[in-house]
């Protein structure tokens, strides 16, 4: 299914140029807000574009939807690993200062 919608395009001039939107080598960053956001920061309004999207059907944006919890949760498991093996490191130190050998 298609869907069609405008959307206000703005570019950053520090680090993109109109002439590299022109030629097809840089996407504008699209919002469908009034982007008074995006001119507080210094991003130039550069017109308005007519996006389509070729939606996926609802089963695809499902599973799409699950793998990205997954990831998400993998990620989440990783760091909490670190965070948990930082603490288990700093008893395993604060303990070997503290031991004392049985006579």
């Amino acid at each position: 299914m298609k869907h069609t919608y405008t959307a206000k395009a703005f570019i950053n001039p520090e680090y993109e140029s109109i002439e590299r939107v022109k030629a097809g080598r840089s996407i504008p960053l699209l919002t469908t807000g009034e982007g008074d956001y995006f001119k507080g920061e210094g991003y130039v309004f550069i017109g308005e574009a007519t996006v389509t999207i070729d939606l996926l059907d609802p089963n695809a944006i499902h599973e799409n939807h699950l793998d990205a919890l997954n990831a998400k949760l993998q990620v989440t498991r990783a760091e909490n690993q670190k965070r948990e093996n930082a603490v288990l490191d700093q008893i395993s130190k604060l303990q070997a200062l503290t031991f004392v050998e049985a006579a």
